[in-house]
């Protein structure tokens, strides 16, 4: 008969103490990955509910549409006129019955110019009569339609354009008004949420030819970014990487901060533009805004400008565009108690005008068809 002894059980995670640790490190981190979410859902939360930011939130839901189903995701709603107030500022925005910024409808024009882009040339902060297709529509007597829609990117300004263009408009000239900030969002779209009134991430783009320099798949940025979480590390470290860069002597809106990724969708975009205003018979030029920030700051060779990624895909392709940086920053010296911009991207009353009346001035020469 055998003697059967005392067994000391050891049980599955006592015999494996390395895997062990990295069970247990997970769970940690899943943990602290959830409850970081709940967090930023809630400050998320807050700032659409906070009175001061509310009543400006509810009036974007009466301004813009959430049309996913359409290829340029969102738009303005048709025949909208509502008052925006946000601090000191208060102006009335106006839609048609296309949903175009304007005040009136249009059927049967002898000729048009179309002002193309987002909240720059849409105009926020300014009236209707303000914004510079108005300014310019006054000085050259050729009506200028407003195309601009505020969140935009160029992506969606060229699928907005393509859907909205009615032969009727009979246009002889596409300005589009190039934001910085759209070189570095050409990689993706936004929609708007109306229940939040605001915009988020729809999707990344995945276009054939670009695929190649993505670098992460469509699919796991799309995953990957629409964690708060992750958005949050991603949006901490940029602006991380930019006070550094600041604090290092270095100047804002680099032509180094710019990446192949973003070159490449931006092109694409831009010809895309270039060719639907070929197919109907118009001629197209890009105005490049700066930003208030870049006025007083000397570039040189070394650090040059984000707009130079612009000019080089903009001259490889054959397009003319109209750099407004040096004209800006003159005017902005040279009358310094003029406020020339609203914030550090959107141009104010007096620079809606600057603009308007230096393109009625400049355009005529570049395409004096489009003026005859």
């Amino acid at each position: 008969m055998k003697r059967v002894g005392n067994v000391n059980k050891v049980n599955w995670f006592e015999a494996r103490p390395i895997i062990s640790k990295f069970v247990l490190t997970g769970f940690v981190c899943l943990i602290s990955f959830v409850f970081m979410e709940i967090l930023l859902c809630g400050a998320e939360y807050f700032q659409y509910v906070k009175p001061a930011n509310r009543s400006l939130f509810e009036k974007y839901r009466e301004i813009y549409s959430d049309e996913r189903d359409k290829e340029y995701i969102f738009g303005h709603h048709p025949d909208v006129e509502v008052l925006l107030v946000n601090g000191d500022n208060k102006y009335l925005f106006m839609t048609n019955a296309e949903g175009l910024r304007e005040r009136k409808n249009y059927d049967g024009l002898e000729k048009s110019v179309i002002f193309l882009g987002d909240s720059i040339v849409e105009g926020v902060s300014v009236e209707p009569d303000e914004t510079m297709d108005e300014v310019f529509e006054f000085e050259t007597g050729i009506t200028a339609l407003n195309f601009g829609v505020g969140s935009s990117n160029t992506v969606q300004e060229y699928y907005w354009l393509k859907n909205k263009y009615k032969k009727e408009y009979n246009a002889k000239l596409i300005i589009l008004g190039f934001c910085l900030n759209d070189l570095f969002q050409n990689t993706y779209l936004r929609a708007f949420n109306p229940k939040k009134s605001n915009w988020a991430l729809y999707k990344y783009l995945d276009e054939s030819e670009c695929r190649a320099y993505a670098g992460i798949s469509p699919g796991i940025k799309q995953f990957l970014r629409k964690s708060r979480t992750i958005s949050f590390i991603y949006r901490a470290r940029a602006l991380f990487c930019q006070k550094k860069a600041l604090n290092n002597g270095l100047p804002p809106d680099r032509y180094d901060e710019v990446s192949q990724e973003n070159k490449m969708y931006t092109e694409l975009y831009l010809k895309k533009i270039k060719s639907f205003a070929e197919s109907i018979g118009a001629g197209f030029v890009v105005v490049i805004f700066p930003r208030e920030k870049q006025m007083a700051v000397d570039y040189n060779d070394t650090n040059r400008r984000s707009q130079d990624a612009v000019i080089e895909i903009l001259e490889r392709n054959h397009i003319k565009y109209i750099d407004l940086y040096g004209v800006m920053k003159e005017k902005y010296f040279s009358e310094p108690d003029i406020k020339w911009f609203h914030d550090d991207t959107h141009p104010y009353k007096a620079g809606h005008k600057l603009i308007g009346e230096y393109l009625a001035q400049e355009l005529p020469q570049s395409f004096p068809k489009a003026f005859q």
